[in-house]
């Protein structure tokens, strides 16, 4: 509530004139009634003058009409006093959106009619339950900045820059030889469905000992396939591609 004496007068301005519409309420004497209505000027100007001492405002609202954003304020001018701030200084209403003000509590409501600002005064001792709940920006979660959620695109989020991965993100069907993302890909690679190299080797495409025997079980490796050695090796050589992960032995000697 906001309570007046007689000549105390509440004002107000908006960014333009003519389009935030404002009602306020409230009891003179024992008597409620609607205690004046209009629209905001765009530079402060009297929206109510109390005519009684013990006069009570019991709520003030404030509804943009206009295409944009608008820019509010609110004073309280005691009788023979100075005017003093009683909202915060410029508060944006978007398009549509509404305010509503008992003296203690501030809400604003956007088009749809939903809640976005400081329901029932809550603070962050409070452990309010929501049934939709509509941000305009991040949301930094129990910290101030390490713990960051943002909204990448529809129904993608990512916390500290980190694409959150969906179930759609996730391939369940294995592909041989698939090593690009997502890593699922691989979680049953079939090593002997392979497709090796086409590359041609005095080394076999793949591990068929074939009745030859492997040296000292001495495993060489090289970076893939292609880097199969085709001089200075005997047969029964083992090599191992790490790229392609496949083992390889010696049938012809260079």
């Amino acid at each position: 509530m906001i309570s007046l004496d007689n000549g105390d007068k509440l004002q107000g301005d908006t960014t333009t004139a003519s389009k935030v519409d404002y009602t306020i309420q409230g009891v003179v004497g024992t008597t409620l009634s609607q205690q004046a209505n209009g629209q905001l000027p765009n530079s402060k100007g009297d929206l109510y003058t109390s005519s009684a001492d013990g006069t009570v405002v019991a709520g003030l609202t404030l509804v943009n009409t206009n295409t944009s954003a608008e820019a509010v304020n609110l004073y309280l001018l005691p009788s023979g006093g100075t005017a003093r701030r009683i909202i915060p200084k410029d508060l944006s209403l978007g398009v549509g959106y509404s305010l509503i003000f008992d003296g203690n509590i501030i809400q604003v409501f956007n088009a749809s009619g939903e809640i976005l600002y400081n329901p029932a005064g809550l603070t962050s001792a409070d452990s309010p339950q929501f049934t939709k709940l509509t941000t305009s920006g991040d949301i930094e979660l129990g910290n101030a900045s390490d713990t960051t959620l943002h909204r990448v695109s529809a129904g993608l989020i990512s916390v500290e820059g980190s694409n959150l991965i969906r179930a759609s993100d996730v391939d369940d069907t294995p592909v041989d030889e698939q090593t690009a993302v997502p890593v699922s890909s691989n979680w049953a690679y079939d090593h002997a469905a392979a497709t090796p190299s086409a590359s041609v080797h005095p080394i076999s495409a793949n591990v068929d000992f074939n009745l030859y025997q492997a040296t000292d079980l001495v495993v060489m490796t090289v970076a893939n396939e292609a880097a199969l050695p085709t001089e200075g090796i005997g047969v029964g050589q083992l090599c191992f591609a790490t790229s392609e992960l496949t083992l390889h032995i010696c049938t012809v000697s260079s």
